[in-house]
């Protein structure tokens, strides 16, 4: 005998009950969804607008050459909400510094914030447009200021050939490897208490030259550097060094070091 069944087998009561419930879960699903958007709304509001996120402390690390007031531009100020402080974009900024080497922020909830520099040290002076300007740069020879005499007590790399600078680039010098040569050789020098040498002329790095006031220190190529400089430092601490006279100290080779007078 025929029954009044949907497809499935189920009365027509049993259909519409189920019809029912599922519009009754549909209905309050919708509502438990916009109840968590409102919820996440109101949080946020109050997230942004209490007083307990407000920025109170900034601790700046590393910073030498970078100011406090420059961190500041950039957006990491005292007051402002925390969530509104971009750490991209303030990490941007902070890096227009030809300094900065590095930077890094982190929030420190609910209102410290530091900010973590590491900044890039200058080295040595690099002569441009003959000896009408000073480039100050780091080790690796990224431009950090120019001007028209050394104002810092660094060596000044001579005999370096290039078409041009960018501050906070890489100058792209030739030879290859005279950036990294001066430094290392600033660090002999500092070592032997050589404070008052001039010049290191690298255009030819198999024979480099150390100008020393009146005196032009020939050490060849980097073979044995720290002997070589360290027998000159010896040497001028002899009594009747030719100290006010010009000439050349030659230690290309350190055992068969010698002097000579220029005329």
């Amino acid at each position: 005998m025929k029954t009044d069944r949907d497809k499935r087998g189920a009365p027509p009561v049993a259909r519409e009950a189920r019809f029912k419930e599922r519009k009754k879960r549909k209905r309050f699903s919708v509502l438990k969804k916009i109840f968590v958007v409102a919820a996440i709304a109101v949080a946020l509001a109050f997230i942004l607008n209490s007083q307990i996120f407000d920025v109170s402390v900034i601790e700046i690390d590393g910073a030498v050459k970078v100011t406090d007031q420059e961190v500041y531009n950039a957006g990491v100020t005292k007051g402002v909400n925390i969530f509104s402080v971009s750490s991209g974009k303030c990490k941007s900024l902070i890096s227009r510094d030809p300094y900065v080497k590095s930077v890094d922020i982190t929030k420190v909830f609910p209102d410290k914030i530091v900010v973590t520099i590491t900044e890039r040290k200058a080295r040595a002076y690099v002569e441009y447009k003959s000896m009408s300007q000073y480039i100050l740069v780091d080790e690796t020879g990224v431009a950090l200021g120019v001007s028209q005499y050394a104002a810092e007590k660094l060596p000044i790399a001579a005999g370096l050939t290039f078409d041009g600078y960018t501050i906070g680039k890489q100058i792209d010098a030739s030879p290859l490897g005279a950036f990294e040569t001066v430094v290392e050789l600033a660090g002999i020098l500092d070592k032997y208490a050589v404070d008052d040498a001039d010049k290191i002329d690298v255009s030819d790095l198999s024979d480099i030259k150390i100008i020393v006031g009146l005196h032009t220190v020939d050490i060849g190529d980097m073979t044995d550097a720290d002997a070589k400089i360290g027998l000159y430092a010896a040497a001028r601490k002899l009594p009747g060094f030719p100290s006010a006279f010009p000439g050349t100290f030659d230690v290309k080779n350190p055992n068969k070091a010698y002097w000579s007078f220029v005329n």
